[in-house]
């Protein structure tokens, strides 16, 4: 069962909807997922400069839970692209040795829709980042998006050893992400000694310093939703 779990920061509002700015796009999918006129192979530039533009808008509004969306109808928008983007790598990574590029973005494409409440995109997430990581066990990228995907999943303890795997070779986003994991497992000394080695190498982050400061005051508990 995937859950979710929530971090609540009491007289905080960390992650508001007013640090994101920008409404969701609204974008023709049609000569991308099109099965016609050519793909990838032979339209890269463009082709894959469109997936990553709205792989790039979804990540900002929902790429952690909850999502944020300032325009009415923008999350369905988002939810339809997410169902569409999803089918169509799919048929890019069902094959020998996918490249890891779309796996990536497959994986990263279920984790979102995970974030969208879209059923089975969860399950799907999980099935593709385990694939990706048995080609290529030592993937830096593999190993973080794995384990913060578990860890948003509710498994934050089978998150961690991918989580420092990922410190390991080196991923910058990697100690933020182990944080939250040990804080969800209630180990809150190493959350907050990874906390800070991250505010260390980012110290204009206010958002993890807000969330720093409020496990120090104690202001941060765990609450876990099932979905």
């Amino acid at each position: 069962m995937f859950v979710r779990p929530a971090l609540v920061a009491y007289l905080l509002c960390i992650g508001a909807p007013s640090l994101f700015g920008q409404s969701y796009g609204s974008y023709d999918l049609v000569p991308l997922v099109s099965r016609t006129g050519g793909g990838p192979d032979t339209d890269p530039s463009a082709k894959l400069k469109l997936l990553d533009q709205v792989l790039d808008d979804l990540a900002r509004h929902a790429i952690d839970y909850p999502v944020h969306f300032e325009e009415g109808g923008a999350k369905d928008r988002a939810a339809k692209d997410v169902v569409k983007l999803s089918a169509w790598l799919d048929t890019l990574i069902d094959v020998p040795n996918p490249p890891v590029y779309f796996m990536k973005r497959a994986a990263m494409v279920g984790s979102i829709g995970h974030n969208l409440d879209i059923p089975g995109m969860a399950q799907k997430a999980d099935a593709i980042f385990q694939k990706w990581l048995s080609m290529r066990p030592d993937d830096p990228a593999g190993n973080q998006m794995y384990g913060a995907f578990l860890g948003g999943v509710g498994k934050a303890k089978e998150a961690i050893p991918f989580l420092e795997k990922a410190l390991a070779l080196g991923v910058p986003q990697a100690p933020y992400s182990l944080g939250i994991a040990y804080l969800h497992v209630g180990d809150k000394e190493k959350a907050t000694k990874n906390l800070k080695a991250y505010l260390d190498k980012n110290p204009d982050d206010k958002k993890t310093r807000d969330l720093y400061d409020a496990i120090a005051s104690g202001r941060v508990r765990i609450r876990t939703v099932t979905k």
